[in-house]
């Protein structure tokens, strides 16, 4: 195989392992094992930025929009609205809250910093807040509407949104 001249981090040629060989060029500093290709700070910079943009935005809609809505709904109408709200919210959570783990765990790998941190942690408050109180108030509200849990939901729904653009400024600042 023929040898090229070295690259910027002082390596020529080929790098190998047991799995793949990939070109020496495509070798990041300090993590041999991760390709730039795959894995550079702009690129995942801009991913963390849509997301959790996207999670912000989601999240408000929810605030301003859904919720209020939702708590809106008479007793008799209410089971059948609230099945069909949690069966169409259910992908769309699913969907923002994994594009932001993915851009997260992507930036994180590709060099933590505080405002990253800061990012990371925010947006793992409202993870647990959306786990430990929202889906189990949701669960009991399937039952019929009752004053103090939607109360609950709606206070907890406040802190999610304050943690979502939390979360989005954060990463404004990486």
């Amino acid at each position: 195989m023929r040898r090229s001249r070295p690259n910027n981090f002082g390596v020529a040629g080929w790098s190998s392992s047991a799995f793949v060989r990939v070109p020496a060029t495509w070798l990041v500093p300090g993590r041999p094992w991760l390709g730039s290709a795959v894995l550079t700070d702009p690129m995942w910079t801009t991913a963390l930025v849509a997301a959790t943009a996207a999670h912000a935005g989601f999240q408000l809609t929810v605030t301003v929009l859904v919720y209020p809505a939702l708590v809106a709904v008479p007793a008799e109408r209410w089971a059948v609205q609230h099945a069909a709200h949690s069966r169409r919210i259910v992908p769309i959570v699913a969907m923002v809250y994994l594009a932001v783990l993915v851009a997260l765990t992507g930036r994180l790998l590709a060099g933590p910093g505080p405002a990253v941190l800061a990012c990371a942690g925010a947006s793992a408050v409202v993870f647990a807040l959306t786990a430990g109180f929202a889906a189990p108030v949701h669960t009991r509200l399937g039952a019929g509407p009752d004053p103090v849990l939607l109360r609950r939901l709606l206070v907890v729904d406040r802190l999610r949104s304050l943690g979502a653009g939390v979360g989005f400024l954060a990463a404004l600042l990486v």
